[in-house]
């Protein structure tokens, strides 16, 4: 279980800066985390958690999964349709 820092929530705020429809920004999330944490082979473990993957640069496919904290600390809200 990882929980987001400050870097993390400042991630998502940035990806939130976008603006656009919801799944818009959620894209601007996961090309932000796809161009901060590198791909690289046993940078981390399973026990490493988003913010140290962001913090470090580098992990592997599952730091990938710092969106999803991203996405709990600064949620991309939606409006209802009219």
């Amino acid at each position: 279980r990882t929980r987001a820092d400050a870097a993390v929530a400042a991630l998502a705020r940035e990806a939130d800066a976008e603006g656009g429809e919801p799944l818009a920004r959620a894209h601007a999330l996961k090309s932000l985390v796809h161009a901060r944490i590198a791909y690289r082979p046993g940078a981390t473990d399973a026990a490493t958690t988003a913010a140290a993957a962001l913090a470090a640069g580098a992990g592997v496919c599952q730091d990938h999964a710092c969106s999803s904290s991203a996405r709990a600390a600064a949620p991309i809200h939606t409006t209802a349709a009219s």
